[in-house]
Protein backbone atom coordinates (compact mmCIF):
# COMPACT_ATOMS: atom_id res chain seq x y z
CA UNK A 1 0.00 0.00 0.00
CA UNK A 2 1.12 3.40 -0.21
CA UNK A 3 1.29 6.45 1.67
CA UNK A 4 3.04 9.69 1.64
CA UNK A 5 5.37 10.81 4.68
CA UNK A 6 6.74 13.93 4.58
CA UNK A 7 5.97 14.73 1.42
CA UNK A 8 7.58 12.10 0.06
CA UNK A 9 6.39 8.12 -1.25
CA UNK A 10 6.52 5.47 1.04
CA UNK A 11 5.39 2.09 0.49
CA UNK A 12 4.44 -0.20 4.04
CA UNK A 13 2.84 -3.12 4.39
CA UNK A 14 -1.12 -3.54 4.63
CA UNK A 15 -2.05 -3.75 7.98
CA UNK A 16 0.75 -0.89 9.17
CA UNK A 17 -0.86 1.67 12.20
CA UNK A 18 0.95 5.30 12.20
CA UNK A 19 2.99 4.00 15.20
CA UNK A 20 4.39 1.44 13.02
CA UNK A 21 5.24 3.72 10.03
CA UNK A 22 6.37 6.09 13.06
CA UNK A 23 8.84 4.04 14.81
CA UNK A 24 10.02 2.59 11.27
CA UNK A 25 10.90 6.24 9.87
CA UNK A 26 12.02 7.05 13.53
CA UNK A 27 14.87 4.48 13.76
CA UNK A 28 15.90 5.31 9.82
CA UNK A 29 16.11 9.07 9.97
CA UNK A 30 16.84 9.63 13.46
CA UNK A 31 13.38 11.31 14.61
CA UNK A 32 12.45 12.13 18.57
CA UNK A 33 8.77 11.13 18.19
CA UNK A 34 8.50 12.18 22.06
CA UNK A 35 9.46 15.83 20.71
CA UNK A 36 7.18 15.32 17.58
CA UNK A 37 3.71 15.33 16.60
CA UNK A 38 2.09 13.28 13.68
CA UNK A 39 -0.87 14.56 11.36
CA UNK A 40 -2.41 12.45 9.00
CA UNK A 41 -4.80 14.12 6.13
CA UNK A 42 -4.01 17.53 8.18
CA UNK A 43 -5.58 16.23 11.13
CA UNK A 44 -3.31 15.74 14.07
CA UNK A 45 -3.52 12.63 15.99
CA UNK A 46 -3.14 11.80 19.78
CA UNK A 47 0.31 10.16 20.47
CA UNK A 48 -1.58 7.56 22.64
CA UNK A 49 -3.32 7.08 19.30
CA UNK A 50 -0.43 6.18 16.62
CA UNK A 51 -1.06 2.46 17.76
CA UNK A 52 -5.02 2.42 17.01
CA UNK A 53 -4.53 4.11 13.86
CA UNK A 54 -4.87 1.95 10.91
CA UNK A 55 -3.26 3.23 7.82
CA UNK A 56 -5.21 3.28 4.16
CA UNK A 57 -4.20 3.90 0.52
CA UNK A 58 -3.36 6.99 0.17
CA UNK A 59 -2.93 8.83 3.52
CA UNK A 60 -0.71 11.85 4.10
CA UNK A 61 1.16 11.49 7.30
CA UNK A 62 3.14 14.49 8.44
CA UNK A 63 5.52 14.62 11.21
CA UNK A 64 6.75 18.07 12.86
CA UNK A 65 9.79 18.04 15.07
CA UNK A 66 10.41 20.43 17.60
CA UNK A 67 13.21 22.40 17.14
CA UNK A 68 15.35 24.39 20.02
CA UNK A 69 17.59 27.10 19.66
CA UNK A 70 17.88 30.59 18.29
Amino acid sequence: MKVMFNGEPLQVFEAYSLADVLLEQAVKNGFNLTASVAAVNLTFVHQDSYSEYQLKEGDDIELLTAVVGG
